[in-house]
């Protein structure tokens, strides 16, 4: 069985499998989803990006048990609003200090 790549647990193959066929199926969809919110293709793509990467660490795509298109673009909309909200403070900061 192949190992991920940190080597912490196994990985089955064929859940490696499907998992890759969901980011190949939904990628598209989710990313023009995430791009509604943001207007950003840079935080879109990294906004799907990291849902994928969670959904793989912690298997929560495999406990879906309606449509995973469905699942897949709410968490994607709370991850792109978590970006923006991010973004905006770390916009925040840079602004400290004098105004005029």
């Amino acid at each position: 069985m192949p190992r991920d790549p940190i080597g912490m647990m196994e990985v089955n193959s064929n859940d490696q499998l499907l998992f890759e066929e969901l980011f190949r199926r939904h990628y598209t969809l989710l990313t023009a989803k995430a791009y509604e919110i943001c207007r950003q293709w840079q935080m879109a793509e990294d906004a799907v990006q990291e849902f994928f990467a969670d959904a793989w660490t912690k298997k929560s795509w495999q406990a879906v048990t309606t449509s995973f298109a469905a699942y897949a673009v709410k968490a994607v909309q709370y991850k792109t609003i978590s970006l923006l909200r991010k973004s905006a403070r770390g916009l925040l900061w840079s602004f400290q200090g004098k105004w005029w």
